[in-house]
């Protein structure tokens, strides 16, 4: 056999072992329950929090008080600074880590 019909049958089988593997999908079992409406009950069971460990959930804080963090005079910039700073950034340049183009 010579080189270029070795490398098309192995091309072929390739191709038959590729198409002959089965592929994952998601589909009902009840007919009358549409795939969506299935993923979305899964879904909505998943992420409801039944599922986490009950213990782990009371360590979370229980504070309701809303505490700023900050206040305006803690701010070192104004927001004519800041607007300056950005006007003059080189411009055609790739955004740094912050995304911020010129």
């Amino acid at each position: 056999m010579e080189q270029g019909e070795y490398n098309k049958a192995i091309a072929r089988f390739s191709r038959i072992r590729k198409n002959r593997a089965t592929k994952p999908s998601f589909s009902s079992l009840d007919p009358q329950q549409t795939d969506a409406a299935a993923m979305a009950t899964h879904l909505r069971t998943i992420y409801s929090g039944n599922l986490l460990n009950q213990s782990s959930a009371t360590l979370l804080p229980q504070s309701t008080e809303v505490e700023v963090p900050f206040t305006q005079a803690d701010h070192p910039f104004d927001i004519e600074e800041i607007q300056d700073l950005i006007k003059n950034l080189p411009r055609k340049k790739a955004p740094g880590t912050d995304h911020i183009m010129a």
